[in-house]
């Protein structure tokens, strides 16, 4: 027959109906009480703290392989400000000579490249400040 509506929960035929905001209330509430239980198992073994689960290692491994791709990009990043830093120096040399020869119309485009000079070499000093807080973190 009929089943009344107080009857579907208890019927394997007709099992509660939920809409999608109680579905996931429960869901919420049932990973509420998985996180207190194992907040609890590790107040009781504190030793299992060190010891990462295995979904927190893909997101380690995940941390990782970003760090590195920082890494790599200051690292390039560096490599590129040093050879721009050569052709400068380069360039402020032959412009102090067209100074020299041709008087003070090279003046403004040596100012020029000092200034240039000046903010490459910032930039390296930011790396390298990044990279040294970088080490300390790590370290402590």
């Amino acid at each position: 027959g009929l089943t009344l509506a107080h009857e579907r929960g208890n019927s394997p035929l007709f099992p509660p109906h939920r809409s999608k905001k109680g579905e996931k209330r429960v869901e919420k509430k049932r990973r509420r009480q998985q996180r207190k239980a194992s907040v609890r198992g590790l107040a009781r073994h504190p030793q299992d703290i060190t010891t990462p689960a295995p979904r927190n290692m893909a997101a380690m491994d995940d941390a990782k392989s970003d760090l590195v791709n920082v890494l790599q990009r200051l690292e390039a990043h560096w490599m590129v400000l040093e050879a721009e830093l050569v052709e400068i120096n380069k360039d402020i040399s032959h412009c102090e000579q067209c100074v020299g020869k041709y008087g003070e119309y090279f003046s403004y485009p040596l100012q020029h490249l000092k200034e240039l000079k000046r903010q490459k070499k910032g930039k390296m000093k930011d790396i390298i400040k990044a990279m040294e807080s970088f080490n300390d973190n790590l370290i402590g």
